[in-house]
């Protein structure tokens, strides 16, 4: 990945990470057309997170509820692809509930 400097980094809480303050959304990467109102086919999905991973952007933030999955499974699909999540990146995820129980426990957090 290619550090551009004009993009700034800036410290993520109190994590000791460094961001840069673009961060991009996972979830249209899942394939949500009832929230988005158009379809995130695999093909484009999977170019825009290749694309993100290039690009001068550090921060991709999904969540299990993103597409049911989708989102997650296509990030790492890319993962995969480049042998590991490039050197500096930060990929953000979020706990959340499972969408076809509703469980919202901590054992849900752990999958």
């Amino acid at each position: 990945m290619t550090t551009n400097p004009s993009l700034p980094r800036r410290p993520l809480g109190s994590t000791g990470l460094m961001v840069t303050p673009i961060c991009v959304g996972g979830a249209p990467l899942g394939d949500m057309p009832e929230t988005f109102a158009y379809s995130a086919p695999e093909d484009q999905a999977l170019a825009t997170i290749r694309a993100t991973f290039a690009s001068p952007i550090n921060f991709l933030d999904t969540a299990a509820a993103y597409g049911d999955g989708e989102s997650e499974r296509r990030i790492g699909k890319v993962i995969r692809e480049l042998g590991g999540l490039p050197e500096g990146f930060v990929l953000a995820t979020k706990g959340d509930r499972d969408l076809h129980t509703g469980d919202f426990s901590g054992e849900q957090f752990k999958r």
